[in-house]
C-alpha cells in the first residue's frame, strides 16, 4: 500500500481551507454533455422520477455519513472506507463507492459527494491496492472486502457462523474497480489516480487474459467494466484488446436457448450452494451477476458497436425479464432457484444493462419490467455503503430512460392497489384502485377486472365482497390498441375476524411480548398484510418460548385466535395459560404452512386453537393473564393474538 499526504505552506499566517479547498468545477449539464461519464441524467426537480431518485439519494447519504460516526470509521487506514460487510469486514469500497459519489456530484453539483468521493478514492487507491511487491504479478491487484482491509490478521474469523467476517485477504477481478480512479483524474487532474487505474488494468490485461475463462458472470463483468474505464481514459489499444479477449469467451459461453428449466440467454450453469440449496441444484444463474456482465458488455459495445455484443445484451436482458422478474413485488429473484429470495434491491443494478438493451432494440418486454420496477427500485435505496454504492454507481446512466418511460410510456403500466379489509374493521368489501396507472397520453383508457371468483367489473375504482379464502385478481388496462395486465393476491380473512370487537375482546400484538427464554426472536416491520410489526426468526431452538400479558376486562369464557404465517413445513407450538396447558388442543398446536413470511406477498392465515368447529374455551379471570407459546418445531411469524369472548 501507499499513503498520500498533503503539505500546506502558507506565508500569510492564515489557516488554509484544507478540509474543503476551493477547486474549479463545471455545471452538471456540461459534465453530461461531455459524455465523459457516459449517459448522465442531471438532477431536475421538475421530472418526477429524477426528483424521486435524488430525494432518496440524499436521504441515504445522510444515513451513510451517520454510519461513519456510529461505526467510528476513522484512522489513516480506515478513513474513506465503510465497515460492516459480512458483519465485521471493511468493505474495501465494494462496487466502487468513489465512482458512485463522483457520478452523483457530476449530475447534481452537490460538493458533498465530491468530497466523499475523494475520501473513498484516496483510501481505495492507497490502502487497498498493491503498488509494490517482490512478486511482480501481485502489483496492480486490489484486496477484496476482509477484516482489516488486507486480511491475514487472524487464522479464522473471531465470530462463529457462516458469512461473519473474512479473515484472509484475497484478490479477484470481481471485486476490483477502476472507474472511480479515472473519474478522480478527470475531475481533479490528480495523476496518481489515473496511474493506479492503469496499474490495475495492466495487471489483469497481462496476466488475467491468458487462456481466459471465468467461473461466474460477475468476473468478466467487472473485468470489462474496469478495463473499458481505463481504455476510455487512455485510448490505449492494449486495454481494448484485453476486453475483446474477455468478450469472445463470454459470447462463446452464453446459452441462448431455454433448457433445464430456465430461460435462454443467461449463461446457464448448475448453481452453487450459495445460489441454490436444492438437491439436485437447479440450473440457471444469479441475476445480479448477469446484470454486472450486461453493464460490462454495454461499455464494450459503446466503444466498438460490435453487433454480436448487441445481440448478447438483448438475450441477457430478456433472460432477466423472463427468468427472474417477479411482478408481485416489482423486483427480481436473487437466482433462478424457485426457492430463492426476491426483492427490488437489485433493480437498478440490473436496469443499467437492460435499459441499454431496450434502447438498442425497443423490446417492449424489457420496457414493461423497467416501467414496473422503477418506483420499487428507488424506494429500496439505503445508506449502507455496499448497497448504496451498488444503487447509485449505475442509476445515473439509466435514470433518464426510466423518466422517459414514465413521461411518455410506450404502453400502459397498470398499477393495482387492493385495500383488503383488516381485522376488526367492520368492513367486508375489498376496495380496488387502478387510478394511478400510467397510460399513454391522448388515448382512450379502459379498466377491466377479473376478481378470481368468476365475477368481473369495470372502472378505475371498484369494490368487491369475497367469501373467506385466497383469490387472484387481474386488472387489464387498455389504451388504444394496447393492453397490459397486473395481478395481485387477495387473502380474505374469516368473516368472524372482520366484525368490530366488543369491549370484552383483547388483542395482543405479537411484538409486545413481555418475556422470552431459550432463544432470541426478531421483530420486523413492513411485512405485507401485517397490522404493524411482527415477531419472526422463531425456529432455531426447540423450547424457545415467548410470553405475553393480556389484560382481561371481565371474567368469562374466551376463544383464542392467532394470526400467523410460515414458510416452514410443520410449525408447532405449545400454549400455556398462567403456567398451565389449558387443554389437549393446546398441548401441540399445528399450523398449516402458508408459503412464506409475508416479505413480498401476503401469506397470513388465521388459526383458532381447537379448530373452527370445536374451538377450545378458555376460562379467564378478570385482570392480567399470562400467555406462553413454546416452539416445538419449525419457523413461525406471528402478528397478533386475539382473545374473543364466547357469545
Amino acid at each position: 500500500m501507499t499513503k498520500t499526504y498533503e503539505v500546506w505552506l502558507g506565508a500569510d499566517g492564515a489557516t488554509p481551507p484544507y478540509d474543503r479547498p476551493l477547486m474549479p468545477v463545471c455545471t452538471p449539464q456540461w459534465y453530461a454533455d461531455s459524455m465523459v461519464f457516459g449517459e448522465l441524467t442531471v438532477a431536475n426537480p421538475d421530472r418526477d422520477v429524477v426528483n424521486q431518485y435524488d430525494v432518496k439519494v440524499n436521504e441515504a447519504f445522510d444515513a451513510y455519513m451517520k454510519a461513519r460516526e456510529d461505526n467510528r470509521e476513522y484512522g489513516q487506514f480506515n478513513f474513506g472506507d465503510w465497515w460492516g460487510e459480512r458483519v465485521i469486514n471493511w468493505g474495501n469500497i465494494e462496487y466502487d463507492t468513489q465512482h458512485a459519489f463522483f457520478l452523483q456530484f457530476a449530475r447534481s453539483g452537490d460538493l458533498r459527494f465530491l468530497q466523499a468521493g475523494e475520501e473513498a478514492e484516496r483510501h481505495n487507491r492507497d490502502v487497498d491496492t498493491v503498488h509494490a511487491h517482490q512478486d511482480p504479478q501481485r502489483v496492480g491487484r486490489v484486496y477484496a472486502h476482509c477484516i482489516g482491509h488486507v486480511g491475514n490478521y487472524y487464522q479464522k474469523s473471531p465470530l462463529d457462523g457462516p458469512n461473519r467476517g473474512s479473515p484472509r485477504g484475497g484478490f479477484t477481478p470481481s471485486h476490483t474497480w477502476c472507474e472511480g480512479h479515472t473519474d478522480h483524474f478527470f475531475l481533479t487532474g490528480e495523476r496518481r489516480s489515473q496511474t493506479t487505474a492503469a496499474k490495475i488494468a495492466d495487471h489483469y490485461g497481462t496476466y488475467g487474459t491468458r487462456d481466459y475463462d471465468f467461473r461466474n458472470c460477475r468476473e468478466p463483468g467487472w473485468d470489462l467494466i474496469f478495463t473499458m474505464a481505463v481504455y476510455r481514459g487512455t485510448s490505449d489499444p492494449f486495454y481494448l484488446n484485453a476486453a475483446r479477449i474477455i468478450v469472445d469467451r463470454v459470447l462463446e459461453r452464453q446459452t441462448p436457448e431455454p433448457a433445464l428449466g430456465t430461460a435462454g440467454g443467461g449463461w446457464r450453469r448448475r448453481m452453487v450452494p450459495g445460489h441454490c440449496l436444492c438437491e439436485p441444484a437447479h440450473y440457471g444463474n444469479a441475476g445480479f451477476m448477469v446484470g454486472v456482465l450486461l453493464t460490462g458488455l454495454k461499455w464494450y459495445h459503446l466503444e466498438t458497436g460490435d453487433a454480436r455484443v448487441a445481440e448478447s445484451l438483448h438475450q441477457g436482458a430478456r433472460f432477466l425479464a423472463n427468468d427472474m422478474w417477479e411482478p408481485d413485488i416489482q423486483g427480481f429473484r436473487y437466482t433462478t432457484c424457485p426457492k430463492s429470495s426476491k426483492g427490488a434491491w437489485s433493480n437498478l443494478l440490473l436496469f443499467d444493462g437492460m435499459g441499454y438493451a431496450y434502447r438498442l432494440t425497443g423490446d417492449k418486454d424489457i420496457a414493461r419490467v423497467l416501467m414496473a420496477g422503477t418506483d420499487a427500485a428507488i424506494e429500496s435505496l439505503s445508506g449502507w455503503g455496499k448497497s448504496y454504492t451498488m444503487y447509485i454507481r449505475v442509476a445515473p446512466h439509466v435514470l433518464g430512460l426510466l423518466a422517459d418511460l414514465r413521461e411518455t410510456p410506450p404502453m400502459p403500466l397498470p398499477r393495482l392497489l387492493a385495500d383488503v379489509p383488516t381485522a376488526f374493521s367492520g368492513r367486508q368489501a375489498v376496495r380496488f384502485d387502478a387510478s394511478t396507472s400510467v397510460v399513454p397520453k391522448g388515448l382512450p383508457v379502459t379498466y377491466a377486472w377479473a376478481f378470481g371468483d368468476g365475477t368481473t367489473g369495470t372502472g378505475a375504482t371498484v369494490e368487491k365482497t369475497y367469501a373467506p379464502g385466497q383469490y387472484r385478481a387481474v386488472l387489464t388496462v387498455g389504451a388504444g390498441d394496447a393492453t397490459e395486465t397486473a395481478e395481485t393476491t387477495v387473502v380474505m380473512p374469516p368473516l368472524s375476524t372482520l366484525a368490530k370487537l366488543d369491549d370484552r375482546a383483547v388483542v395482543v400484538e405479537a411484538e409486545t411480548f413481555a418475556a422470552q427464554g431459550g432463544g432470541q426472536v426478531k421483530t420486523a416491520s413492513g411485512r405485507r398484510g401485517a397490522s404493524g410489526s411482527i415477531v419472526t426468526g422463531w425456529e432455531d431452538a426447540i423450547g424457545h418460548w415467548l410470553e405475553w400479558k393480556a389484560s382481561v376486562p371481565r371474567a368469562g369464557r374466551y376463544h383464542l385466535l392467532l394470526k400467523y404465517c410460515s414458510g416452514a413445513t410443520n410449525p408447532r407450538r405449545e400454549l400455556r395459560l398462567n403456567g398451565q396447558v389449558p387443554g389437549e388442543a393446546a398441548r401441540e398446536i399445528r399450523f398449516e404452512p402458508t408459503g412464506g413470511y409475508s416479505t413480498g406477498t401476503d401469506n397470513w392465515a388465521y388459526l383458532t386453537v381447537g379448530g373452527n368447529d370445536a374451538p377450545m374455551v378458555l376460562d379467564l379471570p378478570a385482570g392480567e393473564s399470562t400467555l406462553r407459546l413454546t416452539n416445538l418445531g419449525d419457523g413461525l411469524a406471528l402478528d397478533w393474538i386475539l382473545l374473543r369472548p364466547v357469545d
